[in-house]
């Protein structure tokens, strides 16, 4: 039976639907080595039981007792998310400024420092580990430079 090559308007059956992406992942997982499975979960081991994570992890539970500080975390952080990936749409500068003076009493709040401190010292342990392994296995991102 011959495939039409135009996507239907039901996404969720196009070429096979979404089980075909079920079969991919378990055969994924099929091949993915033992050594590299076990490699994985010491390091997941690892960063859970480091500094950062734990200090993250006692920063999320603290804001997570108070609903509003949170939702108040999250508007900020997808002020300064957009921002990073504007893209050269707005004045990166100017935003940035904009921002700062609009938070700053916000980032005042001792629990908000402390959540805004725990989350980035997390994500800078994750963005080492994924440089480190892609230059030492050399894969190709040249494209990022």
């Amino acid at each position: 039976m011959e495939r039409d090559k135009t996507a239907p308007h039901d996404y969720a059956d196009y070429y096979g639907s979404v089980i075909r992406c079920v079969i991919l992942r378990k055969e994924y997982t099929r091949v993915m080595n033992h050594q590299t499975e076990e490699a994985l979960e010491g390091l997941l081991a690892a960063i859970r039981d480091s500094g950062e994570y734990l200090r993250y992890r006692k920063a999320q539970q603290k804001v997570d007792e108070m609903p509003e500080l949170a939702a108040e975390i999250d508007a900020f952080r997808m002020r300064v998310y957009l921002l990073q990936n504007s893209y050269g749409t707005l004045d990166i500068y100017e935003e940035t400024d904009r921002i700062d003076e609009e938070y700053r009493e916000f980032r005042k709040n001792p629990v908000v420092a402390e959540y805004l401190a725990a989350e980035s010292a997390l994500c800078r342990v994750i963005q080492r580990i994924n440089w480190t392994l892609i230059e030492e296995l050399d894969f190709e991102a040249g494209f990022v430079d």
